[in-house]
């Protein structure tokens, strides 16, 4: 299920949308940009995507992206000042503040599964 959802949103981006208006989508491309930050600088830290199940709100799931690319975007990340990090990025950023659900950390587990990336895909 979320393979398939990887597939149609990387249709999707590569259209480069100015904002996501899915929260599953947003949510998806939080977790597979955060990993393939994480992936590219230290393969032994991707139980860290575990601090996304804490968060209660995508406001909170921001600053935790936020969080992430201090700990990982930094000089070891050799996308740090990629075209396809930068746009990923801002799509993290602006996104509306909603609640989030049991429904929703389901979601978010199985997002922390996928082990391609839009990061290095998209054209």
């Amino acid at each position: 299920m979320t393979t398939y959802d990887y597939q149609l949103l990387k249709e999707k981006l590569s259209s480069r949308p100015h904002q996501l208006d899915s929260l599953e989508d947003w949510l998806l491309l939080v977790i597979n940009t955060a990993r393939a930050m994480i992936d590219n600088v230290n393969k032994s830290r991707l139980t860290d995507l575990k601090e996304f199940l804490d968060c209660e709100t995508t406001a909170q799931m921001q600053l935790t992206y936020d969080h992430f690319q201090g700990k990982f975007g930094q000089a070891d990340f050799s996308y740090r000042r990629h075209p396809n990090y930068i746009y990923l990025s801002s799509l993290v950023a602006y996104f509306p503040d909603y609640p989030l659900q049991e429904k929703h950390k389901v979601y978010i587990k199985k997002c922390m599964d996928i082990d391609c990336y839009f990061l290095y895909e998209l054209t």
